[in-house]
């Protein structure tokens, strides 16, 4: 089952929907659906010069762990705020790469930090076993040297961690995807405004 919904406000109902229409089952046993939250996101300038690497990524620290990860960015707390809203929701931060230095004027990501991330982020959500559903907080304009469509292969790589549970992914206005994302994952939420204003309601 895939959903594409373009309007803010979506990422909880939409999480839910899929929930409740068998993309996952949750054990009898758990009384609240547990679901994996993390982030990789980068608006990548590939004319910058240089490169953004590990030493990038780390400049402000390591990576957030547990609920240093639920409260990451507007995505995710607007996410937060509504999972606990609803109750009966779990959220289990997983290890995520802070912002790194440069931002949007920081050049293409090397290899090596992406798969170093990309690959923490599956291996921490497969540790974080038994789950019913992730969200992912992207941004959808990353550049990786030798990865065509890194969002994509996150998500690929998240689903071969956590296998037929929900995915839900929520891109920034300028996100640059394909029909790739949309068959990895099972949701993709996109915000309508620049101001980006509207960060907080699409996680929620």
């Amino acid at each position: 089952m895939r959903v594409r919904l373009p309007m803010p406000g979506f990422a909880v109902p939409a999480l839910i929907l899929l929930l409740a229409a068998g993309c996952a089952e949750r054990p009898a046993a758990r009384e609240a659906f547990r679901v994996g939250v993390a982030t990789f996101s980068h608006e990548t300038c590939t004319f910058c010069p240089g490169e953004t690497g590990i030493a990038e990524w780390e400049y402000y620290g390591p990576p957030l762990e547990g609920d240093e990860v639920l409260r990451a960015d507007s995505y995710i707390r607007g996410f937060v705020d509504r999972a606990r809203e609803y109750g009966g929701v779990e959220l289990v931060g997983v290890s995520s790469p802070r912002d790194a230095k440069g931002g949007s004027s920081g050049s293409w990501i090397t290899r090596e930090a992406f798969d170093k991330y990309a690959d923490g982020i599956a291996e921490g959500l497969r540790m974080a076993a038994p789950l019913d559903g992730v969200y992912l907080s992207l941004h959808g304009a990353m550049a990786v040297t030798g990865v065509p469509k890194p969002e994509a292969e996150l998500a690929r790589r998240v689903r071969r961690a956590v296998g037929d549970v929900p995915i839900v992914v929520t891109l920034d206005l300028h996100a640059n995807e394909d029909h790739e994302l949309a068959e990895a994952a099972d949701a993709v939420l996109i915000i309508k405004y620049y101001p980006h204003y509207d960060t907080y309601e699409q996680g929620e």
